[in-house]
């Protein structure tokens, strides 16, 4: 370690008797050999992520230059969540204000990335021509959609954002990127329904085996956080809620959803429609 620090103070920090009761292998060490491979295997450890940035000949998927400056391990987990261009932004409205199966009402697909970081969400837009288009040439091409990487929520999730959240309360007070994400989430999640929904689109993973469990724990991350800014906020959020807000949206979704779902549904709505036009023509 790049250290000032004794290698033997780092020693003082590992709990044997813990540490010794996770192995399967009974015949370890003596107590000495025992602490000085613990520390060895974690000086290793956080050489090797640290040294992701600085080897050029292993390449260099870290990709922030703050690396070498971080104090903590959960500090470090938190770098490769975020992305290099997140800014905060001041705060309009909390969150957002629909759940997701809300704004798949309104016309608005979900689609699970990948080899993105965790925070990189984006919501897009295309014309009402291209969308119609879509719907005539079964190409799937959606009006609005919101990109999301894959979250695995599963034992041990609560831990690691309460943990990250916990860390950019102290110490990151304008850069709440971590919360911000998880507020996200939990703005899209209100129900069970919801869960259920983000699952068929692979959107989330249930490890926990309850989609009601799920949508509890989120609902509870953020409780008693106060949020002044997003980066999520200027073009995401603001663009989700107005959105939904549109009435031709909404009428837009729901002819989606219900006339033109599937291959059958369209063609009987086109046929039962060019029918009441002819009846309609012949009438007068």
């Amino acid at each position: 370690m790049k250290s000032d620090r004794p290698f033997g103070k780092f020693k003082d920090y590992i709990v044997e008797n813990g540490i010794r009761n996770c192995h399967a292998d009974i015949s370890m060490p003596d107590d000495k050999e025992f602490t000085d491979m613990i520390a060895l295997d974690a000086v290793f450890i956080m050489e090797f992520f640290l040294s992701a940035k600085e080897n050029p000949e292993g390449g260099n998927d870290c990709k922030h230059k703050n690396t070498n400056t971080v104090k903590h391990l959960t500090e470090l987990l938190r770098c490769f969540y975020i992305p290099l261009d997140l800014s905060p932004n001041q705060l309009d409205n909390y969150g957002v204000s629909y759940s997701a199966t809300k704004l798949y009402d309104s016309g608005i697909s979900f689609k699970a990335v990948q080899e993105r970081y965790l925070l990189d969400v984006n919501f897009t837009k295309n014309s009402y021509i291209c969308w119609l288009f879509s719907l005539l040439t079964r190409k799937k091409i959606a009006k609005a959609r919101l990109e999301l990487p894959k979250l695995i929520i599963e034992d041990g999730i609560e831990c690691k954002l309460r943990n990250l959240i916990a860390l950019e309360q102290c110490h990151y007070p304008e850069q709440f990127f971590i919360c911000d994400y998880v507020s996200l989430i939990e703005g899209l999640i209100e129900t069970q329904e919801d869960v259920d929904f983000l699952l068929g689109e692979k959107v989330i993973v249930n490890g926990l085996g309850s989609n009601r469990a799920v949508a509890e724990l989120v609902n509870s991350l953020c409780r008693e956080i106060l949020m002044t800014s997003s980066c999520y906020e200027k073009q995401l959020i603001k663009g989700l809620n107005e959105h939904y807000k549109d009435p031709f949206n909404l009428t837009m979704g729901t002819l989606r959803s219900v006339y033109l779902k599937d291959m059958w549904r369209a063609t009987s709505t086109i046929v039962g429609l060019a029918v009441l036009a002819f009846t309609f023509v012949n009438f007068f």
